[in-house]
Formats: C-alpha cells, structure tokens, sequence
C-alpha cells in the first residue's frame, strides 16, 4: 500500500504509527512543507513567546519517518495531482505513483483579499516553520498587528506581548471572542488588554497595508491608518490551488465526511486541511493524535468511524490572569449561572447551567474546586455540596437555590435575558476538545 501525505503533524504522525502497527510494510511519501519538526499547537505558542525552544517541544521530525519507513521529501514540493492517474508530479518534474492520499497541509496560504498584502511583513501562523519567520522579523518591529476572531489569534497576540511590543488586536466581531464566552466575560477580558500592552479594535477589518515593498502602516476599514511594520494572520487557511481542475471538493477547505473521506475515492483530509465547527476543536494534541489513529482505521477497514466532538477546554496565561474555561460558556433564554468572587485573589468563577445540567464554567484566577467542577461538566452531573464551600459573591446577577431535587431556581433579570438571547448558540458549540478520549470514538452505522 503506498499513500502520499501532504503536511507533518500530530496528526499525520500518528496515522503512519497506527498504519505501520496494524499493517507493517506500507509505503510513505510524505511533502513536509517545511514543517520537518512536529510541534503541538501549544507548543506553538511558547515558542512564540519563547518561553520554549523547539527542540525542547518536538514530537517527532524527519528520523521518525526514516525509521518508520517513509520516504522525506524536502527538496522540491508538489505542483499538479492527477487523481484519475493517482499520480503527483513535483516541481522537480518528478512523477510519483500512489494508492491513497492523506491530506493535511498543502504549504501555501490562503491570503485575504487586501490591497498590499503581497508586501513583506504578512504572516500566517498554522506551523512551526511560520513562527520561525515571525520571531525572526520580530526584532525589526516596534508594533505588530494580529487580526483574528477565534482564541488561537487571541493567545497568539498575548504571547507576543511577552515581547515588549506594542500589540494590536483587530477582530471583526462586535465583541471579542464572542462566540465562545458571555458578554460579561469577552468585557471583563476586553476591559484588561490595554493594561496587558494589548490595544483592542472590534467590528474592524484590515482594507489596506501601505508602503513600498515591506508594510509600514495599513488602513482599517473605518478609515483610520495605523503604525505597523509586522501583520499576522492566525486563522489564515492552507491554498488549495494545487488541487484546481482535480475533482476535489474543496472551497475555503476540503469538503469531508465525518470520517475524513473527501468526494474523490481512497483520498482523505484532516486537521488543518478541513473546517472544523470549534475553534477549540483543532488545538488540543490528544484530539489531533485521535484523527491519526481513526483514519487509520478507516483506511484499512470497510467500516467507518468518526471523530466525536467532546467538550471544548483552553487556558490562558498572562500576567496576574489564569483565565481556564471548560464547556459551553454563553447565555440564552434557558441559561442558568451561578458567579462566584473572591476579591482577595481578584478571582472570578461562573458555571453555566441548562436544564439543570452544567455546561460550562469559567475560571479567572480562581483554583479552589477547579478539577471538581470540570469533572462535573465533562460528566453532565453537578454536585451542589460544593456551592457551600464556595465563597458567596455579593451581587450576584442571578438568585439561586437548591431544592430538595438538587433542582436549580432562578430568578432572571428581564433585560439580561433580552441581552442574553441575542447571544444563543446551538449545541454545536460542544464541539471541542476532551479528554475523555474514549469518548471521541464511535462506530458509524
């Protein structure tokens, strides 16, 4: 069985482990794409803000493949795919023969379409070889812009901040973060960057970048120009340029089934190649070592599985702020919250509540019962004993109660739960990590 695979990652590594345990003698071409050291996504982060080297955080590079039988190619790439002939022609003019496909990467980017952008000082950040190219322009920058909507841009802006850089954040939401936190944590959270060397712009997009061949300034789409030699795109997309004309379904990612079977037979896509329905859903390693290990799966069996979503988690550190959350961390007509402060430790925690479930909580600076109430959520069941060991916060927006059920009673304010339906979001909002891996398996009929 030969299969070429586009990228090196997590998730690529395992998928070689899995198929070389459960059917040794496959043959593997894998295009790295500059990627020839394997990094988790966190990993990413501190070495962006070098806490962290690389070598300290690798999970495997090119030795591994060797070892395990794959053939490395880093000295040309892929320019035409052929699926109908099931062969790859590189730019060398190589023409390589396969049987399966496995795609994770293809090592260009998907830019938006911004006058300028083609200017030096433009990054994207999905792999190991971008954070390389930022940290090496870094020096060279007094202000550098990061344009995102999702937590990764987010945790990207903060842990350049350990920089001593001026940073600037740019989202196009009205709130940041929106979609994954209430309005009183994305405003508590907003309401703090400006003291963590952060400068916030909501409802923006970048419409220009100004000027010669390396980016001096750009110009928001209100109208206001600022002061910018470095720009990065966290959320930027891989291409998929290479794949025109092929048969692939693809748009501004590959289109795949829920088992990672893209429209064209034994060509399959995952992790950073297909759209995911969380933004939390891609960063954790266990969940992208689970993608390697199913598609293993189901390329050499006729049965399916797929990747079940769990409940998303992620942590954030800055200075004076431990920020964790777990779970589904917004309000709608049926939330119920239960806040909690400690003004001591400036700490701050809130559990979500639907249907007397718990779906979520947020932690600021707050440890005491912090694995209990996790557990109580990836577990769908809450223990209300612990509310009695929590300190009261004075003004709670939201009076609760327990009865004899262990039921939760609340009484809410009309004109936060008018606030609090503009917010509602669907159960897809779970999606996400877990570590509860055994949960993200599943047969599929």
């Amino acid at each position: 069985m030969k299969i070429i695979i586009f990228g090196n990652s997590i998730a690529t590594s395992k998928f070689i482990s899995e198929m070389n345990r459960e059917r040794p003698g496959c043959e593997f071409v894998i295009f790295p794409f500059e990627e020839e050291k394997i990094i988790s996504p966190d990993g990413l982060i501190k070495i962006l803000s070098q806490q962290k080297k690389a070598d300290e955080l690798a999970v495997a590079d090119a030795q591994n493949f060797a070892q395990q039988g794959g053939r490395f190619i880093t000295d040309t790439v892929p320019d035409r795919v052929n699926f109908n002939r099931r062969q790859v022609t590189t730019k060398s003019k190589e023409k390589i023969d396969f049987e399966y496909m496995v795609i994770d990467e293809t090592g260009s980017d998907q830019w938006p379409s911004i006058r300028g952008i083609q200017k030096s000082g433009v990054f994207a950040l999905r792999r190991y070889c971008d954070v390389t190219k930022i940290l090496h322009a870094l020096p060279m920058a007094d202000t550098v812009a990061v344009v995102s909507d999702t937590l990764w841009g987010f945790k990207a802006a903060c842990a350049l901040r350990r920089e001593n850089k001026q940073i600037i954040l740019i989202t196009t939401h009205p709130r940041l973060l929106d979609d994954l936190f209430d309005e009183e944590t994305t405003q508590y959270i907003s309401d703090n960057l400006e003291t963590w060397g952060i400068r916030l712009f909501v409802s923006e997009n970048v419409s220009e970048f100004l000027g010669d061949s390396d980016i001096k300034a750009f110009r928001l789409s209100s109208g206001k120009v600022i002061s910018s030699q470095m720009i990065i795109f966290p959320d930027a997309l891989c291409d998929y340029k290479i794949f025109k004309d092929s048969g692939l379904n693809y748009d501004q990612t590959i289109k795949v089934s829920d088992s990672f079977e893209t429209n064209v037979e034994n060509i399959f896509a995952f992790n950073r190649a297909i759209a995911l329905n969380c933004q939390a859903y891609d960063r954790c390693q266990e969940v992208l070592e689970k993608q390697g290990e199913i598609l293993a799966y189901n390329v050499l069996k006729a049965e399916r599985r797929k990747l079940i979503p769990g409940v998303p988690e992620g942590s954030l550190f800055l200075k004076n702020f431990d920020f964790h959350f777990i779970g589904k961390c917004q309000v709608n007509s049926s939330t119920h919250v239960i806040s909690r402060r400690d003004e001591s430790q400036n700490a701050f925690l809130k559990i979500f509540f639907e249907n007397e479930i718990p779906q979520g909580a947020i932690f600021i600076n707050w440890i005491s019962k912090r694995e209990d109430i996790r557990n109580s959520i990836v577990n769908r069941t809450f223990d209300f004993s612990l509310l009695d060991i929590l300190p009261q916060e004075k003004n709670e927006q939201f009076s609760l109660q327990k009865d004899a059920n262990c039921q939760i009673c609340s009484a809410v304010d009309e004109e936060q739960l008018a606030d609090g339906m503009l917010v509602a979001e669907s159960d897809q909002a779970l999606e996400g990590t877990n570590s509860e891996l055994g949960s993200l398996i599943e047969d599929s009929n």
